[in-house]
């Protein structure tokens, strides 16, 4: 039934200008674009960095999730060579003629070890609702992240150095800046940056 000319409620307006903003908008959008968009919609522009920021946190914690499963399913896949070499050891152990008792009992240990291990990796690897996968994704984060800030450290490091043997040491805005123009960095970032690389070089704290 046609409402031209009528009202619509809240969730029905939101939706009619979703489609209006798709059927507007073709290609990609920039995000001055999106901020001039968002303003007409009364939304600010502090609404809209922070709407981007969860996005692309939230894209982030995605591809995670990706890289951690294929390493849980990589480590079930390698399990299976595990239990082979396992079966393969314990069987030539028990077809062997001088056999104690103890080595029968690791001959079985190693079979059944070899089991355990497939069982383990298994449900690491497929149940993603447990208890176990959410804590190894949690230390799996946060290992990359560390990892990934030790990159970002000595990315920065290289260009410190590099900057170093143009600009006097003393200069150290004039460092900053030229990190930035090198770098992209915020104006924090790049501070933080060059004051950490003067701490862990007290050579050039003292000629400072």
């Amino acid at each position: 039934m046609s409402n031209i000319g009528g009202s619509y409620n809240e969730s029905e307006a939101q939706e009619i200008l979703r489609r209006a903003a798709n059927l507007q908008t073709s290609g990609a959008m920039s995000k001055d674009e999106m901020i001039r968009a968002a303003a007409e919609l009364g939304i600010s522009p502090e609404a809209v960095e922070l709407a981007e920021q969860q996005y692309q946190e939230s894209r982030a914690n995605d591809e995670l999730k990706l890289q951690y499963r294929s390493k849980r399913r990589g480590e079930f896949t390698e399990s299976f060579k595990t239990l082979i070499a396992c079966e393969v050891i314990g069987y030539l152990m028990l077809r062997g003629t001088d056999m104690s008792i103890d080595k029968h009992w690791f001959a079985y240990v190693l079979v059944i070890y070899g089991f355990w291990s497939v069982i383990k990796n298994g449900f690491l690897a497929f149940n993603e609702r447990s208890p176990s996968w959410a804590k190894g994704f949690e230390e799996f984060k946060n290992s990359e992240k560390k990892r990934k800030v030790r990159a970002i450290s000595k990315t920065n490091d290289r260009a410190i150095a590099d900057i170093l043997l143009n600009t006097n040491h003393r200069q150290k805005l004039e460092v900053i800046k030229n990190l930035r123009e090198n770098t992209g960095l915020p104006l924090n970032e790049a501070k933080n940056a060059v004051d950490d690389y003067y701490n862990r070089h007290p050579e050039i704290k003292q000629q400072a």
